[in-house]
Order: structure tokens, then sequence, then C-alpha cells
């Protein structure tokens, strides 16, 4: 039997003269067509036919619709050129489909985990097939035929997205619809090109150059730009990949891996993030190695729990900041880039910051995401593999005298746990008596002390997780109150001239909080520098930190100082406002106050340390006590400020003040 794909080009053009000629004869000769029935010869249903990008226009399907035979020819031809054909279910069958196979091809519908409204459209290859096929056409009697250009496959798939109402979609639903994969315009799988993964560090950014997998035998590394030499974060990249701990053996499958970057990578997690994707994509076959051109470059900071969700990392403006010449370079190169952190620290990359410091055509790349998937969708990857379950072990028969003893002293564990859960508010009141670690201690410097530094340094930090809010008022000539409108104010002082300090009391050596604090050794200080101007970030309440030190001076002249601490959970006051000591006589100039709230280990949740600073050309008299009283009424923090505000507007000739949001975050 002749097929048309069996003729020559010759044939083929002298054939489709010839079938013209007959149709428009057929055409001229028939009395089944009405009129205002559109006429379309076989060189348009060739062309519909045979040619991917050739549409199906109103006119073409109003002609379809009104003439059997020419869905007939139509059909043919689509037939003659396909590679598979879905035929109709069968007569028995009823309702919606969403997956269908033959001749190891496989159609399959399912929802968007990002957009419910929208549909994923999946065609798999059969494996034995190497060509690929570049239209979609869905036919049934009566109605338009539906025509799609198929994009190229990756590992054997081709993927879709549909509005989840499309015609498409309703068509591949439908029972009496027939399905043709057609091969005109034959093609064969194109490898598309790979995407790099770039670690965000504050050092810069630190390209996957390779990653490979090693013997199960040896623990996994991270070499620096494919040397013999291992980074600091190799024994916790090991326990990273290996299970039971790593999830990386658990996803693919694999113990040992070596991964070579461009960059240093001293310490942290933030480079959890990256190592998941680069294993991910190496997964796929789509890991760009050293030089090698790229299809997109995917920027990454992030710490990953057992779950595959993030969680937020530290210094994400520095990191930014210093991969902000690369990441320009590739977007100048035309090269797509994806910028994927936690939302948290999305939000600390906000517009202004953005566009202050140049990254203006960064900001539509950011792209916070929750969970592990989001970034593997957005990559246009497969889904991840479920993570395995931990399966229960049996035992059967009489229990081994050793897992007896173990059992005992579990069951002895879980009686005192509980009976210490139970009493634990008891607990730690005798705690707090025993090491004396309850209330503020009130301190006042008579020393001179140096201006506070305005931007973050290098060096280590006591457990800086992320920013908080700052809210800054003061009644000054620069920052006249909403009530007083434009009025002029005559007070001397400045709100730029209030420095606030704040620094972490930690033990020496290795000493715990309350062994140094019951000893009455003094603490070792660390100072937590300013994020920004006027922010402090919020620190972890873990067994390091045993208490914060909030001070305050101002350098110009001589003044009346205080600050005030009160501390909120949820927005709402949980105690009074502990204040720093007032003399009747002003401080000299570079004269400080300070307050030390001491800081528990074990607090269940987190806390907001709302710090007012006061400086007055008059003694503050009962004001403190008037301001304590009004702003721990109040009902969440909001209402706090606007509360502070009111009470200091009547003393806004004389007094500066601001108010500032520092959180203490429970430990994980």
């Amino acid at each position: 039997m002749m097929t048309w794909n069996g003729l020559d080009h010759a044939r083929q053009q002298s054939a489709e003269a010839l079938f013209c000629a007959l149709s428009a004869e057929r055409h001229l000769n028939s009395d089944e067509l009405e009129e205002a029935t559109p006429a379309i010869g076989f060189a348009e249903l060739y062309r519909l036919a045979s040619q991917p990008e050739q549409p199906v226009t109103p006119e073409m399907a109003l002609a379809l619709a009104g003439n059997p035979r020419l869905e007939a020819d139509l059909k043919r031809l689509i037939h003659e050129q396909s590679q598979c054909h879905f035929p109709l279910r069968a007569a028995a069958d009823s309702g919606e489909e969403t997956s269908r196979e033959m001749h190891g091809f496989k159609i399959r519908l399912h929802p968007s985990q990002a957009e419910q409204a929208q549909m994923y459209v999946s065609i798999r290859l059969a494996e034995e097939k190497r060509e690929v096929p570049t239209t979609l056409f869905i036919l049934k009697p009566g109605h338009p035929p539906i025509k799609r250009h198929l994009p190229l496959p990756k590992d054997g798939v081709i993927q879709i997205l549909e509005d989840g109402e499309s015609d498409l979609v309703h068509a591949l639903k439908d029972l009496d619809s027939e399905i043709f994969l057609s091969t005109q315009g034959v093609r064969e799988e194109v490898t598309v090109k790979p995407v790099r993964v770039v670690i965000g560090t504050t050092a810069g950014p630190s390209e996957v150059l390779q990653l490979a997998p090693e013997s199960p035998e040896v623990a996994s590394v991270v070499c620096l730009d494919r040397t013999s030499e291992s980074l600091p974060i190799s024994q916790e990249y090991a326990g990273f990949v290996r299970a039971p701990s790593g999830v990386i053996q658990k996803l693919f499958g694999h113990a040992a891996f070596r991964m070579d970057v461009s960059q240093r990578i001293e310490e942290g997690k933030s480079w959890q993030l990256g190592a998941l994707a680069a294993h991910a994509l190496l997964h796929a076959q789509s890991l760009a190695g050293q030089g090698e051109p790229v299809r997109a470059v995917v920027w990454l900071s992030g710490e990953v729990d057992t779950t595959l969700r993030l969680r937020p990392v530290q210094n994400m403006r520095r990191k930014l900041e210093k991969s902000r010449d690369y990441l320009l370079a590739q977007l100048e190169a035309g090269t797509p880039v994806i910028l994927s952190m936690h939302p948290t620290d999305r939000k600390m990359l906000d517009d202004a910051w953005m566009k202050a410091n140049g990254m203006e055509e960064l900001i539509p790349c950011l792209h916070p995401v929750t969970q592990v998937q989001d970034l593997i969708n957005r990559l246009d990857l497969e889904p991840l593999p479920e993570m395995p379950k931990v399966a229960a072990a049996t035992v059967t028969g009489k229990l081994p005298r050793d897992l007896k003893r173990w059992l005992g002293w579990l069951l002895f564990l879980v009686v005192v746990g509980i009976g210490v859960w139970t009493q634990r508010d008891t607990l730690r009141g005798w705690l707090e008596e025993l090491f004396r670690v309850s209330g503020p201690v009130v301190i006042t410097q008579n020393q001179a002390v140096e201006p506070v530094k305005s931007a973050v340094e290098a060096g280590p930090k006591p457990a800086v997780e992320r920013p908080a809010t700052v809210s800054t008022s003061a009644a000054s000539p620069e920052n006249p109150s909403a009530e007083g409108g434009s009025t002029p104010r005559l007070n001397p002082l400045q709100v730029s001239g209030l420095h606030l300090t704040l620094n972490a009391q930690i033990p020496s050596g290795w000493e715990v909080c309350a062994v140094q604090k019951s000893s009455g050794t003094p603490f070792a200080r660390q100072e937590i520098l300013l994020a920004s101007e006027g922010q402090f970030p919020g620190v972890r309440a873990d067994n390091r930190l045993c208490g914060l030190v909030y001070g305050l001076f101002y350098p110009g002249e001589a003044v009346h100082l205080a600050v005030g601490v009160i501390p909120t959970g949820g927005g709402v006051p949980t105690g009074a406002v502990h204040w720093s000591a007032v003399a009747d006589a002003p401080l000299a100039a570079g004269q400080a106050v300070e307050i030390a709230l001491p800081v528990k280990s074990w607090q269940s949740a987190d806390r907001t340390h709302l710090v007012m600073a006061l400086a007055s050309t008059e003694p503050l008299g009962d004001l403190l006590d008037t301001l304590g009283r009004a702003v721990a009424d109040q009902p969440d923090l909001p209402a706090m400020r606007a509360e502070i505000e009111r009470q200091l507007q009547t003393r806004a000739a004389t007094t500066v003040w601001r108010v500032v949001l520092h959180e203490l975050l429970r430990v994980q």
C-alpha cells in the first residue's frame, strides 16, 4: 500500500495539485452545502494537517463543522502523519478521563500545585521512539478541530500548562474525542541547556562547578574549584547527604557525593538549598558544569529541614550585595536569573532597599519559596520523589534482656518527663530563685562611650536570626508631630542625637549562664551592630545568650536620659515597663544609661521588646510612671506606639524620643 509519507517530494507536489483540482470540482458539483458555508480545498486541509504553525482559522472551523466529508478527509491526512492515535473509548465508558495510554505513549492531566485553576498536560513519550511529535490534534465529529504545537520534551516528557477550563482540557477529558500525535516536520529530541546553581555567601557568589557520585564507602565532601582542598562545611554536607539524617540519599538513592564550588563556603547552613537544587538538577540531567552554556542561573540561600521546608537565614542583604555585579552581568548577557529564598528573607530585600543599592533590575527575579518543591516547580523539573516513611520495627517472641532494660529506662524517663512538664512553672521559679536570674538590672555608666556603628561588620555574631521592624517617633524641628502640624518647635535637642546600643551578655569560656550568674563573675559582652539605620536584628534565646543590655547616650550636651523596655508576646504586654535609673541632675554629654534584661533559654514563644529611648532638657519626674502605666494598658503594639506619641506631645518642646521593636526568638 502506497502512503503519503512514502512519496518523494515531487510526487507529493503532483498529488497535492491533483487533489486540489478534484476537491474544487467536487465542491462546484456538490449540492450538499449551503451558500453561506465557506469552501476550503485540499491544499488548506494539507497545510493544516502538515504544518505545525498553521492555525485552525474560524472559516476553516465553520467549513469543517458543516461538511462531514471534509472532516473525514482531514482525519485521514492527520492519521497518515501521526505517530500515535488514541481512538474513541468504548461505548460503555462514561464520564471524564484524565489519563490515556496507547503504544507506549501516555497523556495525563494533573492540576498545578501553585495555581489550582490551571492544569498541566504531560505527554510521556514511548521509550523505543526516537521521533518526537510536533503537533497535538483532537477531533470530535461536528466540533472544530483542536490543534496545539508542542514544545520540546525534557527527559522524555512534553509538558504544557493550560487553563483548567480551556477547550483543550475539556477535549482531552471527553471520551468521544480522538487524539493524534503528529510527527509532521519530524525533529530529533534536542538536549535543553542546563541550569547553573549559584550559592549566595557573604564572601560572594559560589557556583556549583561539579557534582559527582562517589563510592558509598567514603564520606561526601565539598571541594574548592576542583582541587583537593576540602571546605569546612564538608562534614555538615556529608550529614546532609547520607541517611538517616540526610535528605539527599532518601530522595535520590545514593549515599556519597563530591561537590565542587567556585568560592569558599566557611560555615552556616544557608548552602543547603543550593546543594539540594543542584542534586535535583543532576538527577534530571540538567545541572550546568563549569563553563557550560546555560538556559538560566538560579541564585539560592536557605536552610532546609528534614521535611524539605525552608528556614530563614542570616545576612541576606550582604549576600545579595556581594553577588550584585555577577547577577547583573548575567542579565546583561541575556541569561534569565532566578533568586529564591524564604519569605522572611525576601522581606529584607524590600524594593526601596534594592533600588537604593543599584539592584532594581533584580526585583522581578526575586521569588520567595516556603518549601523545596516550590523551587523545583519553578525550574520545570519533575516533582521530587516522596520521602520514605520510617517503618516501625516488629519484635517477635521473647524480648531480649538488654531490650527489656532499655524499655524500662525509657518508661522511667517518660514518667519523669511528664512530671517535669506538669510542674514546669514551679521548677522555673525554683531555678530562677536558685541562680538569681530574675528581674532587670539597672546600670548607669559614668564614662563616655563610643559612637554607635552604623553598619554590620564582619566577625562572629550571637545567634542573629532575622531583623526586627523598627518604628521611630520624635517631636523635633525635623520631625513635627501629627497634632502639631508644621509649627516650629523650640526644642534644642535632635532626634538624630539619640544613640541606642545593644549588647548580648554571654558566658566566659564554656560556662553556662546560670552557673556564671551564681558565681558573681561578670558576663562577657558582644555588641550587636545595627543591621541598618535604627534597626537591630532579632536574636535567638539559646543557652549562650544570658541577657540583653540596652543602652542610650546623647553626645551633644548634658541631658536627662531614660531607656525603658516592655516585653510583649503576640503584640500584648507581658509585664510592666522596666526603666533605667533616673537621676535628678542631667548626665554629662556622652554619659550613658543602660538596662540589662536576663534571657531565659526555655522561653516557649517568640517575644518582642518594645524599647523606649527618651532625652530631655528638664527632669523626667513622674513622666516615666505615667508613660509606663499608659503603655501597659494598650491591647497591641500599634496602640502602644500611638499612646507613647500622645503622652509625649505635651513635652515636645523639651523632649525627643524613639521607639524600637526588637525580637527575642524562642529556640526551635
